[in-house]
């Protein structure tokens, strides 16, 4: 087949493109493509015996929720049992909640765990996740006696952590914007992963500056936990979340909770 000036022409401008294109380089994949948020969910032991272990899994997929932070109830465990065996299943993290605020003056924590983890098969379960409150009405002379209980705290973590480790589990916490640095310091040495209860903050600055101490202390484990009733729609809670990433440069979120979150998605 004779070949025309012209189409020669074509043909060495194409390999000319190409081979610029291959000496520049393509964008890699990571640069290339925007991280999607990582969503974590608090689920409380009244949440599963409402909706049930088959409609929270539902959701929890549907949703692109990542992690599962699930609470035991003392009495009722069958949700609770079957969402750990379903949901790791499907590649969501199961974390087991515990926000017994007793706990922190407990001489005992192992003995504690031991009696909540009866008959349960912890495989499955990543990490224990504390959302114990030094500073709430359980302790009324908080005020007055701010270091002894946060040294309470502390310790708490310290035989967590130890008991967490040796059955092949992470510890995280979840704690307020408003601790001192000095234990924020304790805490990010001790927890695999810290939970920001960044509620009732609408300005993206004011969030910025509320959490920049804990950032700097551990951006890679800190994760920003926001809340439904702070917001008048689901959209308008799916703005804030895009806006907040944006203005943290971080993608891991949490939502608490989700009865809240179920409630808030019908306004």
């Amino acid at each position: 087949m004779k070949i025309t000036t012209s189409l020669k022409y074509i043909i060495v401008t194409c390999l000319i493109t190409i081979i610029g294109i291959l000496a520049i380089g393509l964008p890699s994949q990571a640069s290339a493509a925007t991280p999607s948020i990582e969503r974590s969910m608090y689920i409380w032991s009244a949440t599963q015996t409402t909706y049930g272990a088959n409609y929270i899994k539902k959701y929890l997929i549907k949703n692109n929720i990542s992690t599962a932070i699930v609470s035991l109830a003392s009495t009722n465990k069958t949700v609770f049992k079957k969402l750990l065996t379903d949901l790791p299943k499907k590649g969501i993290r199961f974390e087991i909640l515990i926000g017994n605020n007793s706990l922190l003056t407990n001489p005992d924590p192992e003995a504690f765990y031991d009696a909540l983890f009866a008959g349960i098969d912890i495989s499955n379960i990543a990490a224990i996740h504390l959302d114990i409150e030094p500073h709430s009405s359980a302790f009324p002379d908080f005020d007055e006696r701010r270091d002894y209980y946060f040294d309470l705290y502390t310790e708490l973590l310290e035989t967590t952590k130890t008991y967490a480790e040796q059955r092949g589990m992470e510890l995280s916490v979840s704690i307020p914007v408003f601790y001192p640095t000095d234990t924020l310091t304790e805490i990010y040495a001790l927890a695999d992963m810290v939970y920001l209860m960044a509620y009732e903050i609408q300005s993206m600055d004011y969030l910025e500056r509320r959490v920049s101490e804990e950032m700097e202390l551990g951006a890679e484990k800190t994760v920003i936990a926001l809340r439904a009733n702070d917001f008048t729609k689901r959209s308008t809670f799916e703005t804030y979340l895009k806006n907040a990433s944006t203005k943290l440069g971080t993608y891991s979120f949490a939502m608490h909770d989700l009865r809240r979150f179920i409630e808030l998605g019908t306004r």
